[in-house]
């Protein structure tokens, strides 16, 4: 499976850090053949130590193409264009 680690830090003043999330795409499989034009199903897992995650954001050869702010962490896409893609998800807390 694929996956991406959001690493994001804000300063804050007299407060804990926070850890980021992490997130592992669990569909479509790696090297997976999708139908052109055909709804698939891109879901994620996400997981956030110190807290709860707000959204994941998928992506599709680095552009977004959805996001959700609650489980199940669930986007249906179509892919219009042939060829090999990267899929992604990104996490936030």
């Amino acid at each position: 499976t694929n996956s991406v680690i959001t690493r994001k830090r804000f300063p804050a003043l007299n407060a804990e850090e926070n850890l980021p999330p992490t997130i592992t795409l669990d569909a479509p499989a790696n090297n997976e053949v999708l139908a052109l034009h055909t709804p698939v199903l891109l879901s994620a897992s996400p997981e956030d130590e110190d807290g709860s995650i707000t959204n994941v954001t998928f992506f599709v050869d680095g552009s977004a193409v959805g996001a959700v702010s609650n489980a199940p962490w669930n986007w249906q896409h179509s892919i219009s264009v042939a060829g090999i893609h990267q899929i992604t998800a990104v996490a936030a807390d």
